[in-house]
């Protein structure tokens, strides 16, 4: 059995923001609703857009959804049964060379998330590690990093750890990259109290001046 695909549904990009699935669900709710629309295929077309808007408006379930899509989709999923670690690097050039040519805006990080995920998976680093290739595995580890850096700071973490066994001598770089990460978390959560604590000294001193 196929899997539905919610964000079709909803007719909404996967990488669409709360707001904009709340959006969607509105407009397409009110559209079907049937006490609005006697159309008799109105109210199969309804209970579709209820089943996406439960699945999608939570966190967790769409989080869960988004790996089974992932999983279920042929012309995304990532090939993780790797034969040698050339393999490897042509997953990892290919997802490079998506991420240098994507809109960081309108790109899926949890599909982004998955499929360095499928790259790292337990037997493609058994793959590389036993090719003892430095490297092979330093490409491998700079291109995820790149493909990675829009992610939140928790999946980099995790990502990292997993790049930490291909190639103990970039500890430092990669203690590096999660540093700038955790920086620009943080930096992303606290700038519009920066940007508020500027705009009050900024009335204050223009008070100031006017009294003087």
């Amino acid at each position: 059995m196929s899997l539905k695909d919610h964000y079709q549904v909803l007719q909404i990009s996967p990488a669409a923001s709360a707001e904009e699935i709340k959006k969607a669900f509105r407009a397409l709710a009110l559209r079907y609703h049937p006490d609005k629309n006697r159309d008799p295929a109105a109210a199969y077309r309804f209970a579709e857009i209820q089943d996406a808007w439960y699945v999608l408006r939570d966190k967790q379930r769409r989080s869960a959804y988004n790996y089974q899509r992932y999983l279920a989709n042929p012309q995304t999923a990532v090939k993780v049964a790797a034969v040698s670690p050339e393999d490897v690097l042509r997953l990892s050039t290919a997802l490079y060379n998506k991420a240098l040519a994507s809109d960081p805006f309108r790109t899926d990080m949890e599909l982004r998330y998955f499929e360095i995920k499928g790259i790292l998976s337990n037997h493609n680093l058994s793959v590389l590690t036993g090719a003892h290739n430095p490297e092979l595995n330093a490409s491998i580890i700079e291109q995820l990093k790149l493909a990675a850096a829009p992610l939140g700071l928790a999946a980099i973490v995790e990502i990292v750890t997993q790049l930490q066994k291909l190639d103990p001598l970039q500890q430092h770089q990669l203690d590096t990259f999660v540093r700038e990460a955790t920086w620009k978390h943080y930096w992303n959560r606290s700038k519009i109290w920066v940007a508020l604590a500027v705009a009050v000294l900024f009335c204050v001193a223009l008070l100031l001046i006017n009294r003087y």
